[in-house]
């Protein structure tokens, strides 16, 4: 795939950003977090305003531990398009799952869900936010529904699992 690329680019040059696009997603995909920022930090060079490449660089560096840089990069993203229902979402479950900023993070969730009300991810980021403030009820009702929209995700199992444990504690304290 990445001599396909290479041959891509040495033939079409004037495309070279929408290239340098996928092969970002190609070395994503493959766990190659650093060398997909690098492929998205050309394209941002170029195009500062690219919403979709920001979404993916801001990815990258979550999944590679960079949480400070893609909370920025998230932030930027949503004072361009801050109705963005996947930026509000990602980067609300970001600070959910680090028990940081629960409000801001659950007005975020809550605002993806408006505009995509049945997505599971988003049910089940709005449920983390539930489980990571105690609210362990609201939690199971929206992990819930998140498994009636989205059932193959096993993170979606795992955090019923840990609403169902929590509930158990609540009852036997």
């Amino acid at each position: 795939a990445l001599a396909t690329f290479d041959s891509a680019l040495a033939s079409c040059p004037k495309e070279s950003l929408q290239i340098y696009y996928y092969i970002g997603i190609f070395h994503a995909r493959d766990g190659k977090f650093a060398k997909a920022a690098e492929y998205y930090n050309r394209i941002l060079s170029a195009q500062p305003e690219n919403v979709d490449v920001m979404f993916n660089l801001a990815g990258a560096y979550e999944r590679s531990g960079q949480f400070e840089k893609a909370e920025k990069l998230f932030l930027r993203l949503l004072k361009i398009d801050p109705d963005n229902p996947m930026a509000l979402n990602y980067l609300g479950y970001m600070y959910a799952d680090r028990g940081v900023n629960l409000n801001k993070a659950e007005k975020m969730i809550k605002k993806a869900l408006k505009y995509i009300p049945d997505n599971g991810a988003y049910l089940d980021s709005y449920a983390w936010v539930m489980y990571k403030k105690g609210k362990y009820k609201d939690a199971l009702k929206y992990q819930l529904k998140a498994l009636d929209n989205s059932n193959d995700d096993p993170i979606l199992h795992e955090h019923l699992g840990d609403i169902y444990f929590a509930r158990s504690e609540e009852h036997t304290s």
